[in-house]
């Protein structure tokens, strides 16, 4: 059958298409990793608290969770491109609020609308992907917007750590926040051209619209193929509108209501569950924290650190896109959750040793300078505590000898300076780490500590193992990035059935939001709850607990069209390998390729289509055809415009872990408005990506996505240009929204576009994009760093990011609605306009759309003729498929986040940022979900996510256990001359790893003494003019040596000792390195797999009907756990340890395997149509019941695709 005219100009602007959507993923990453880099700056520029930082870093996630909840049956009733619309403007005006902010409740608004726009784009874009891509490629659709969220995270660290070089604090931070909105403003221009979902119009029979179906990412062949299939939606819409009883209230009902919904909903939600419980957010936003918890001290160096595990997320997941059709979603995503568990594990080792080699407090500070500090050493808090004790708290820090031959001996912790509104975490209250500018002594230093040779460390203890959480890091978010990072959403965006896809998403990322903010909001409280490295553990126990669920549960959809996923559902629970290869067979042989054979002298009728040869029966003899299933330049470009929103996501999510460097000093932020600042975007993405899927359905994906690319552009208008802590948080409210939005519909857009073959790595590259935002958000952060004026730097780094949206919007006008959206608004003429067709041929194509979108084998529960259908949550719980879809997306969403990803991602610049890994890591997901499977591919990705996170947890635990005591009293520096600061200090009585905990103490030491273990001081902070220093002691060896003290990173740290190390927020130990390389090692298996796979997932399992609300429900599921990851984070951290905190991850991501063993179903390879299939098997999967399944499968294909053949020949004769 030879091609359309101007066929090949067509594929090329479906690519296009698909590429504008798939960029939401970049806002959505940069916008959650954007704080983590600016928290360091903005914490001081605010001067936020632990429960402020862990607020604003959580927010964002807090807004997304409910927002993906209303997004799936927003995206129903106004269809998935107004859906994509509306997150990209809440993305725009969350970053224009988060870079305007002028104080933290600002940035904390900022954050809220990002949070919104992030919760609508994870619910609405997956379905939209998956409607949009044929089921060969949508896997790789489907991946590439996790993989562009790993590209936004990864832009954000680079941002960050670039815009850090501006000496102007207050404008540094801005550009950091701002940046990753760029691409919202290139999606807002091309939104016109954005096509709905021609599946969501044959559920609402509108198949009118000029773009749609004509941009399908599907070939000739498949546009005949597909024609049944968006027929059975639109009859399927039909019918339930004139049944007996009609479907009321939420949509997660009918999910719930059918076995294979329940089933669906519960694989995608654990997918995504899996993927956060892995720790990745809190290895990706706390990366900055974890750098300097590992000893770290350079802002800018930091900030580079924190580009790394971005740039490891981003290759990881651009790896794992490639493989999610190569090797399959099952395989892939379960070696990277393997691979990750033993990643996060090395990081809690590296910790474990850094803690362990910390010097213990042997110093009393008090007797220094013949006891001047007397009656403030004995008042001191942080007194007496080690280093490690030391780090954990804020207004302490660690001051010792480091060049003292009995260095082990010379320390102390003592309290940081405050005096009134001046606070100087460089420089001790007193004793030897107060700087001699800030004391009242007449001393002969004019510069550095009073003790010349004084070290001073404020929240983190010097050791040799730093580099440990910092290469384990890398090992993880790599790993993470390959399987985990993408392959939850993958399979969320196949498992579901159409009517229920939104509404299945809409679940599944909203447990995948909440998981993330789970994980980031106890991060820090975990830490210092149960130590660094008992968090890690926790997160590597949870990831190999989720590794054995999901070699269970979860099913291969690589290559098996999206109408037979619903085959793999139908099966036991409990997944077996050996009868899915069995069935694979007949999925081969259905694979949702039947077509319509036309020809011009006779009419063919169609008996089956592989992926090689086209098999068609003519009347009276058999002959072969064989012809190319192409994927065109056009439906490249489409896919690439699509999944390019990952971009925003992913840089504005990480790229304030780099810009908060210079952040937390720019506005003086304590932690609460740390966490306030990185949350907000989470809070706001969990909202809007639960309101996404009402919004797709209701406007349409490609609306949506628009609404995403404003969102995006003035998210980072706000974040940019603010002057207050509350402006940044606006602007990261908006960026929030934007993300909510983007990530409900770009995978459901992308689902909907891809071929069968290519569905799942297309939407991979959702979560791909992410990675490389997150990637670039390092960079970025890095680069930008070296500006001298700091108030530029950060601003710079909040506004890059949104480049890539800019782009994006001169593209949009040329993407086409999602045919199956179309389809399902009855929209005849949109339908056949995908097709290529004008005439009475194209409209009888376009009615065969509506007429198999309305023949859907995944029946509607209870409905009446009276009534009309809705598509909500409650519709979704009515049917047993889609209760199962809804189940599976939810599932896999929220331990994506409960692996702790979000506060891995924040935390990436303490342990030295690896993004560039969880981008290969991402990547690799993209390449290997269609080789390996959804199913595969995120088993292995959240089994390597545990490992992972157990190594973090063990390299936080030998930090602590290494830390430097509080032995050194800074109150006998320069002859007790500090004797009242170091009575009052409550810094003084911790270690270095206590000290390390308190946002108000840095540890002081003398690296260079005899005995280091005994020069360490747990000190205050100096204060000076309401400002708090974390680079100074509030006295003693550690303080400042001259008064004028600036803000740390921009200047030369002068103590009174000049021999001493300031450590604050972290111990210097020879462990450090141990974190490290868990955090990579969690970062490239959760890239992997449950990076990208979770999205696709979500995009795929629902219905047209309910693929936005689905989607939606998934973002919201997503949102609200990565928002308590990163609202907790700081809080856990503290409360638990930061091993403990990730050891708790361990155990979720250890969890969310088994269940996504038992549960997740495999979509590879199946189309949208016939994923109900796998529905309605047993809860826990079996795929020894595919065989039968694909068989009736076949049998049904072929009933409903031979009845349209003649009408529609004739209508071409």
């Amino acid at each position: 059958m030879a091609n359309a005219p101007g066929r090949n100009g067509s594929n090329t602007t479906s690519l296009i298409y698909l590429i504008v959507i798939v960029l939401t993923g970049f806002p959505i990453g940069y916008h959650i990793a954007a704080l983590s880099g600016a928290m360091l700056i903005v914490r001081e520029q605010f001067q936020l608290s632990n429960q402020w930082q862990e607020l604003l870093v959580s927010s964002t996630m807090f807004a997304a969770a409910p927002t993906c909840l209303f997004t799936g049956r927003l995206s129903d009733a106004l269809g998935r491109k107004k859906t994509m619309l509306l997150s990209w403007i809440f993305f725009a005006i969350g970053a224009i609020a988060c870079s305007a902010a002028n104080t933290k409740y600002v940035l904390l608004a900022g954050r809220i609308l990002l949070g919104i726009g992030l919760g609508i784009s994870c619910a609405a874009i997956p379905p939209y992907l998956t409607e949009m891509t044929r089921a060969h490629l949508r896997g790789i659709i489907l991946n590439l917007f996790p993989l562009l969220m790993t590209i936004g995270e990864w832009l954000a660290g680079a941002f960050a750590a670039a815009f850090s070089y501006i000496e102007n604090t207050n404008t540094n931070w801005r550009l950091m926040l701002s940046a990753g909105s760029f691409p919202i403003v290139f999606q807002l221009f091309c939104y016109p051209f954005i096509p709905e979902s021609p599946r969501w119009l044959a559920s609402k029979n509108k198949i009118c619209d000029p773009y749609s179906t004509r941009a399908s990412v599907r070939g000739d062949l498949e546009t005949n193929t597909s024609l049944s299939n968006i027929n059975q939606v639109a009859d399927q819409c039909q019918d339930e509108q004139s049944c007996s009883v009609n479907r009321k209230g939420n949509g997660f009902i009918a999910l719930l209501k059918n076995r294979e919904g329940r089933k669906a909903l519960l694989l995608g939600c654990s997918l995504q569950l899996i993927q956060q419980l892995s720790g990745v957010a809190c290895v990706l936003f706390y990366s900055g924290s974890i750098a300097k918890m590992s000893g770290v001290k350079d802002n800018t160096i930091a900030m580079w650190f924190g580009s790394l595990p971005a740039m490891t997320n981003f290759i990881g997941t651009a790896i794992g896109t490639y493989l999610v059709e190569k090797v399959g979603r099952r395989s892939t995503v379960i070696w990277s959750t393997a691979a990750s568990s033993a990643g996060v594990f090395v990081m809690g080792i590296g910790f474990s040793l850094i803690a362990s080699t910390s010097m213990p407090a042997g110093y009393d500070e008090g007797l220094f300078l013949n006891g001047t500090f007397m009656s403030l050493a004995a008042n001191d808090k942080c007194a007496l505590l080690g280093c490690d004790a030391c780090s954990y708290e804020s207004i302490c820090g660690f001051c010792y000898l480091p060049q003292s031959q009995d260095s082990a001996q010379s320390g102390a912790c003592v309290s940081i300076y405050r005096k009134g509104e001046t606070i100087n975490p460089n420089s001790a209250l007193y004793g030897r780490c107060l700087l001699s500018e800030l004391s009242n002594l007449n001393v002969t230093t004019k510069s550095g500590f009073l003790e010349p040779s004084a070290a001073f460390d404020y929240g983190y203890c010097a050791t040799s193992y730093f580099w440990i959480p910092i290469a384990a890091s890398i090992a993880f978010l790599f790993v993470f990035a390959l399987g985990l990072s993408g392959i939850p959403w993958t399979v969320n965006g196949e498992i579901y059935p159409n009517w229920a896809r939104s509404m299945g998403n809409s679940a599944s990322s909203f447990v995948n939001i909440f998981g993330c903010l789970v994980t980031t909001l106890t991060f820090l409280s975990l830490s210092t709850a149960i130590t660094r490295q008992g968090v890690y553990y926790l997160y590597a126990a949870l990831t190999a607990l989720s590794t054995g669920y999901l070699y269970m549960v979860l099913p291969e959809t690589k290559g098996i069209g999206i109408d037979d996923i619903e085959v793999l559902l139908q099966g036991p629970w409990i997944y077996k390998a050996k009868r899915h290869r069995t069935g694979r067979l007949d999925f081969a042989s259905s694979k949702t390729n039947y077509f319509l054979c036309l020809s011009y002298s006779t009419v063919m009728s169609c008996v089956w289509v592989d992926n090689e040869k086209k098999i068609c029966r003519k009347e009276g003899n058999m002959e072969k055809k064989p012809e190319e299933d192409k994927w065109t330049c056009r439906q490249k470009l489409i896919t690439a415009a699509t999944v390019m929103m990952g971009f925003p996501i992913g840089y504005n999510s990480t790229i304030v872990s780099g810009a908060m460097l210079i952040l937390q000093e720019q506005f003086y932020l304590n932690t609460l408005w740390m966490q306030l600042i990185t949350g907000v975007i989470i809070a706001a993405a969990t909202v809007f990506g639960l309101l996404a899927g009402w919004l797709n359905e209701l406007l349409g994906r490609k609306r949506l996505i628009s609404a995403c690319c404003i969102l995006f552009i003035v998210g980072a208008v706000l974040t940019s240009t603010s002057n207050g802590k509350q402006a940044l948080v606006m602007g990261r409210l908006v960026q929030g929204m934007a993300a909510g939005i983007a990530t409900t519909t770009v995978p459901a857009y992308t689902a909907e576009l891809a071929p069968l073959h290519l569905r799942g790595a297309l939407i991979t590259l959702f979560p791909l994009c992410m990675s490389i935002g997150q990637l670039v958000s390092g960079l970025s952060a890095a680069s930008l760093s070296y500006l001298e004026d700091g108030n530029i730097s950060w601003r710079l780094m909040l506004a890059i990011g949104t480049l890539p949206v800019v782009a994006q919007l001169f593209v949009l006008p040329l993407i086409p609605e999602s045919k199956e959206w179309l389809a399902s608004k009855n929209q005849i003429r949109g339908a056949a306009e995908h097709y290529g067709e004008n005439n009475a041929s194209g409209e009888t194509l376009g009615r065969a759309k509506i007429k198999t979108t309305r023949t859907s084998k995944w029946a509607l529960p209870t409905c009446t003729p009276k009534n009309d259908s809705k598509g909500g949550i409650a519709d979704l719980l009515k049917l047993r498929e889609t209760r199962r879809s809804l189940l599976i997306g939810c599932s896999v969403v929220m331990f994506q986040q409960l692996t702790g990803v979000t506060c891995v991602l924040y935390v990436k610049h303490c342990i030295i940022s690896v993004n560039k890994h969880q981008c290969l890591g991402a990547a690799a997901g993209t390449c290997l979900i269609e080789r390996c499977g959804r199913r595969n591919l995120i088993l292995w990705s959240a089994a390597g996510s545990t490992v992972g996170l157990i190594i973090m947890g063990v390299g936080f635990s030998l930090i602590a256990n290494s830390s430097l005591p509080s032995l050194y009293n800074e109150d006998s520096f320069v002859n007790g001359r500090f004797d009242n600061f170091a009575e009052k200090d409550p810094c003084r009585a911790f270690g270095c790893d206590e000290c390390s905990y308190r946002p108000d103490c840095g540890f002081c030491f003398m690296p260079t003494a005899r005995n280091v273990s005994s020069s360490g001081s747990c000190v205050s902070l100096y204060r000076s003019k309401g400002y708090e220093f974390i680079d100074y002691a509030a006295y003693g060896r550690c303080s400042p040596k001259f008064k004028n003290a600036t803000i740390a990173g921009k200047k030369e740290i002068n103590y009174l000792n000049p021999k001493v190390v300031f450590d604050y927020g972290f111990c210097s130990t020879s462990y450090s390195w141990v974190p490290v390389a868990g955090s990579l090692v969690f970062l490239c298996a959760f890239s992997v797999g449950f990076s990208g796979v979770p999205w696709a997932v979500n995009a795929e399992l629902y219905p047209t009907w309910a693929r936005s609300m689905g989607a939606s429900a998934a973002t919201f599921v997503n949102c609200v756990f990565c928002w308590i990851t990163a609202s907790t984070f700081l809080s856990l951290s503290t409360a638990i340890t930061r091993h403990g905190l990730f050891f708790l991850f361990a155990s979720f991501s250890a969890a969310g395997s088994i269940l996504m063993y038992l549960i997740l179903p495999e979509t590879k390879g199946i189309s949208m149509e016939d994923i109900q299939a796998l529905l309605k098997q047993s809860w826990i999967w079996n795929p020894r019941k595919l065989t039968s399944s694909a068989a009736s499968i076949t049998r049904t294909k072929r009933q409903d695709y031979l009845p349209y053949a003649n009408e529609v020949s004739v209508c071409r004769l």
